[in-house]
């Protein structure tokens, strides 16, 4: 299979909810639900809105323009309040949109050069998040399962590199 056959056109909704329950005086601020940065409503600064609940949605559409670049459109609405009567109140609502470019294709690609014995001299990593794993390992919106997986590889690489 040709990697142009794994981007094709796609659209995509995602929506969800989160809340805290308990009197304001016992949830940290850091722990309020959020709208704001990279994964919830781009348009806005990191962690620009908090509350006791929130609501997203978004609708994004991508489409291929080479092999490794592919067209995005995206449209966010979000919404925050103390309580649900506040977030449906329209006066509560966020919105975000965009679009441009994303350069990092649709197919992982692992590759090394190596010395005279096959020992690996450089590691290249090409269209996957092994450094999204470390920057948002924290990030509960991010999956934890890919990052542990990139931070085990990191160390693995690292080790590697200092015992050969």
């Amino acid at each position: 299979m040709r990697a142009e056959q794994l981007v094709e056109s796609r659209g995509a909704l995602h929506v969800a909810h989160e809340s805290v329950v308990g009197d304001d005086s016992e949830i940290p601020f850091a722990d309020m639900p959020r709208l704001g940065g990279p994964k919830r409503m781009r348009g806005y600064d990191l962690f620009r809105y908090r509350d006791k609940h929130t609501a997203l949605a978004v609708v994004e559409y991508r489409w291929p323009i080479h092999e490794y670049v592919a067209g995005a459109a995206f449209f966010e609405m979000g919404s925050l309040g103390r309580d649900y009567a506040t977030m449906v109140d329209p006066d509560s609502y966020r919105f975000g949109g965009g679009g441009g470019y994303r350069n990092d294709g649709e197919v992982p690609h692992w590759r090394a050069i190596l010395d005279d014995e096959g020992r690996v001299m450089v590691a290249i990593a090409f269209n996957n998040d092994l450094g999204d794993s470390y920057q948002w390992a924290d990030d509960p919106d991010y999956p934890a399962e890919g990052a542990s997986l990139g931070l085990r590889m990191g160390v693995n690489m690292a080790v590697y590199a200092l015992s050969h």
